[in-house]
């Protein structure tokens, strides 16, 4: 957004994070971890724009499941919960791949994006899958009316569905 849009920035949100493996087989821990939210004036429905940073080493993921996050906000109550399912089985070492998960309102005239949660994956050398870097939020102040009309979608890239890391292209290199 412009700097010159009037913005204030809300401590005290929390990310909690949880993946289940497709085969129930592996349930890493929940990782509960703080972020600001920065709340811009613009009279839109999407006020609040957050980036949720993960540890350097990232969180270690199953190769194929369902990534769960539920946004808090600072009084502790749910604003929204993302369920996003997905596959990754067929990612090569040192790749690195995202997804978006939004939600629409549809009212009679248009649509209108109310959530958004990008999702960062990549694999290591050894071939482990992680959510890396952080997780970029998009969200209203307010749970949704109960008369809206919600449309998911997920979004990845399909051609090519996977890009080199840059220690693939290191490795790479190094090779020549």
């Amino acid at each position: 957004m412009s700097a010159h849009v009037p913005r204030t920035e809300f401590a005290g949100f929390v990310a909690d994070l949880s993946v289940v493996s497709t085969n129930r087989t592996s349930f890493p821990p929940h990782h509960k971890i703080p972020f600001s939210a920065v709340y811009y004036h613009t009279g839109l429905a999407i006020p609040y724009v957050a980036t949720v940073e993960l540890s350097e080493e990232g969180i270690p993921v199953p190769a194929s499941g369902m990534f769960q996050l539920t946004v808090f906000n600072p009084e502790k109550k749910p604003i929204k919960t993302f369920l996003v399912h997905y596959d990754l089985e067929d990612m090569a070492p040192c790749m690195k791949t995202f997804m978006r998960h939004k939600t629409f309102v549809r009212n009679s005239t248009s649509r209108v994006l109310r959530y958004c949660a990008h999702l960062r994956f990549t694999s290591s050398r050894k071939g482990g899958i992680f959510l890396y870097k952080n997780l970029l939020l998009i969200f209203p102040p307010c749970v949704p009316d109960d008369n809206e009309v919600q449309e998911v979608v997920v979004d990845a890239p399909s051609h090519p569905k996977y890009f080199p890391t840059m220690q693939s292209r290191r490795i790479h290199f190094q090779k020549k």
